[in-house]
């Protein structure tokens, strides 16, 4: 469904989760698309159950209905940024270390796991250690140091992205906090804008009042938290 596209797609890359109603190594996935005639953006996931398709002809591609031959709408299959084609000072492929969003925000994925696994304790709603034993060596996602995503962010942000969203799974007694200040001293220091323009989002454990804090005086701006939060009420 997906083959010979004319344009050079973003490629669905599994870095925190598998979204994919059903899993589909076969080929690449494009991340999304775009309506032609509208600002509405859509990632794309794989589904063999679906209504829908997306077909080409020459050099348009359009959404279809599998059993509506009247309907067809054109859409724009989402382009590939020129900064997934460099690679960090240690020659760590770019693509790997940060994912874009049609909006204009990244999405960044510290850890390949979380240790709640360790534990018994995976959360129900969260499916991150099953993309890592799924899709570790497929989609290449390691571990990423606070220099490689400052580093990925300065070329990003030269592109015209904004904003960021950091996440990932739980560290060994909840080192990730001193991890989240670490990244964005490093996009601080990559980074030459205003520290109010840095638009960063640390989405985290269900974190204490003073850590909330440490959060904001390092640099964030938005803190997002995880279902756990809530207790059972």
């Amino acid at each position: 469904m997906f083959m010979g596209l004319l344009t050079i797609p973003t490629k669905q890359i599994r870095s925190c989760f598998d979204w994919n109603f059903k899993t589909y190594v076969d080929s690449k996935i494009p991340s999304g698309f775009r309506f032609s005639d509208t600002h509405f953006y859509s990632q794309i996931f794989y589904n063999p159950n679906s209504s829908l398709q997306i077909i080409r002809e020459g050099e348009n591609y359009y959404l279809t209905k599998k059993n509506d031959k009247n309907f067809a709408e054109e859409i724009q299959i989402e382009r590939k940024p020129a900064f997934y084609n460099k690679f960090t000072s240690d020659g760590k492929d770019m693509s790997r270390i940060i994912q874009a969003r049609s909006s204009g925000r990244l999405d960044i994925t510290y850890s390949n796991e979380c240790s709640l696994k360790d534990k018994g304790l995976d959360c129900l709603f969260c499916n991150i250690n099953y993309r890592k034993s799924r899709f570790e060596k497929i989609d290449n996602i390691e571990w990423k140091n606070p220099r490689q995503i400052g580093e990925t962010i300065a070329e990003a942000y030269r592109e015209g992205y904004h904003g960021f969203n950091l996440t990932g799974g739980f560290i060994p007694e909840r080192r990730e906090v001193e991890y989240y200040i670490d990244v964005i001293e490093a996009v601080r220091e990559h980074v030459d804008i205003p520290y109010d323009e840095i638009h960063g989002m640390a989405c985290v454990g269900a974190p204490s009042f003073e850590t909330i804090e440490n959060y904001k005086e390092a640099g964030y701006q938005h803190i997002a938290t995880n279902m756990e939060v809530w207790d059972e009420k």
